[in-house]
């Protein structure tokens, strides 16, 4: 919010304002972590991770770390990023590294980012076979968390219009594939998750409305009603996992 950052644990109802700088030139995308030493007894190095997003060279993009026990920033170095060219699409969170789905600098197709902040780089992730494959790969992506320990990616396939979700711990695997009905969907705004009855759930965001869908088991899709969503807000749905960590500070 301008010139700050809020952390905040909605089960606790804890939370911390972290100033961070603010210019009106600046566009920046952020990524919550931590390093963990023991998160059973909530004994985490939480961090924060700040870059410039624009056009720029290899190596030129501007990273930041914040460490919350010592309530300050600096700067890194990663010789080998890129940069991306716009904010990300998606950015979620796996056991204390943050993932970014977006555009890299001089890069045609969209790629996912991970940050290691223990080496302090960012570290690349390699699509599935559905989407290396794929001709055309704009806005057809949904980054997400699977079971709170895997990766999971919607890809909408251009070519025959149906919705692949892949999982992922150590490989690719496909979870599953359903075809949508006709309607109007633009996934750069959508988000996903699967419901422990291994429902899909999807936030569709059009021009000017949102519209949740739910596929059943036998790939029916039920429309929700949620006329109290503000499309303004982005459309999207996001898995929140229940936490006792405490924030930090």
């Amino acid at each position: 919010m301008r010139s700050n950052l809020l952390v905040f644990n909605p089960l606790l109802k804890q939370s911390r304002w972290i100033k961070c700088g603010y210019h009106l030139k600046d566009v920046s995308g952020y990524g919550l972590g931590c390093i963990s030493s023991n998160q059973s007894l909530g004994h985490s190095d939480y961090r924060i991770v700040r870059f410039l997003c624009g056009p720029c060279d290899v190596g030129k993009s501007r990273i930041e770390v914040y460490e919350l026990k010592s309530d300050s920033w600096r700067v890194v170095v990663d010789k080998s990023f890129e940069g991306f060219f716009n904010l990300p699409e998606y950015s979620v969170c796996l056991r204390g590294t943050p993932y970014w789905l977006g555009y890299l600098n001089g890069k045609p197709f969209a790629t996912i980012q991970s940050f290691d902040f223990s080496k302090e780089r960012f570290e690349s992730l390699f699509l599935p076979p559905s989407c290396i494959e794929s001709k055309k790969l704009e806005n057809s992506l949904s980054l997400g968390v699977f079971r709170e320990d895997r990766f999971s990616l919607l890809h909408k396939c251009r070519d025959t219009n149906k919705l692949h979700l892949w999982v992922m711990k150590k490989h690719w695997s496909r979870l599953m594939t359903v075809s949508p009905p006709e309607f109007y969907m633009c996934p750069k705004f959508s988000s996903h998750f699967v419901e422990k009855n291994g429902r899909l759930v999807l936030s569709v965001r059009g021009l000017g409305y949102t519209s949740i869908y739910i596929v059943g088991k036998n790939q029916e899709f039920q429309k929700v009603k949620c006329s109290s969503i503000d499309p303004s807000t982005g459309g999207s749905c996001y898995y929140y996992v229940p936490s006792l960590l405490p924030v930090p500070g």
